[in-house]
């Protein structure tokens, strides 16, 4: 059985028009990984998509923050690389509020999972691979998160991708890759995001462990 790899995200880890056809399943398919894709638009560790609704009200309505869809995922998804890709919604909230339940979403997901490789993908964008918000005095979100990880002896095994540290898309003509919106990938960024992200699996050795 081939090993499985689940993708939480938002918009970008969603893909342009099929799961399929995200970077996270061509990344997973270049590995010869299956794929689940769990993403929702306007998404992020804090933010809970349109209304930025931060708590599910009643059991019928769907889920949205990453660590409310968690429990769903948990009985639906055999998962042997768990890779949460988010944080780009978030950035409308101050970053004291956004780390504490950054720490525990990753916390929740290493007990979900605790078989599983965990990977974090620091937060980008296309046009902004490097993310400096004010409340950071100069570091980036990188930074902050990286931090937040190695600092905490729970997460020594969790894997951490920062794709403005590894100089993805930095001072690069992004035009082809980014669509009318200005800020989604096209599928042609989609191919070269995947490319990217399986060289970052294979340096860091993200080789599950079942």
């Amino acid at each position: 059985m081939a090993p499985a790899a689940l993708f939480i995200g938002d918009s970008y880890t969603k893909g342009p028009s099929t799961p399929d056809l995200s970077y996270g399943c061509l990344t997973a398919t270049a590995l010869g990984w299956e794929c689940n894709i769990a993403a929702e638009g306007g998404t992020g560790y804090l933010s809970g998509g349109p209304g930025h609704r931060l708590q599910v009200a009643a059991p019928d309505l769907p889920s949205t923050s990453f660590v409310e869809r968690l429990p769903r995922l948990r009985e639906m998804y055999r998962a042997d690389v768990v890779v949460l890709d988010g944080g780009r919604n978030d950035m409308q909230f101050a970053t004291s509020d956004v780390d504490p339940i950054f720490a525990y979403t990753v916390k929740q997901v290493v007990e979900s999972w605790p078989n599983s490789r965990v990977v974090v993908i620091g937060p980008w964008f296309l046009n902004e691979p490097v993310i400096r918000p004010p409340s950071l005095a100069g570091r980036t979100i990188g930074d902050d998160f990286r931090s937040i990880l190695r600092s905490n002896p729970e997460f020594d095994a969790v894997e951490f991708i920062d794709p403005g540290a590894l100089g993805w898309f930095v001072d690069m003509d992004t035009s082809p890759y980014v669509g009318d919106d200005g800020i989604h990938p096209t599928f042609a960024g989609v191919k070269k995001i995947a490319e990217l992200l399986t060289r970052a699996f294979r340096a860091q050795g993200v080789v599950p462990s079942s």
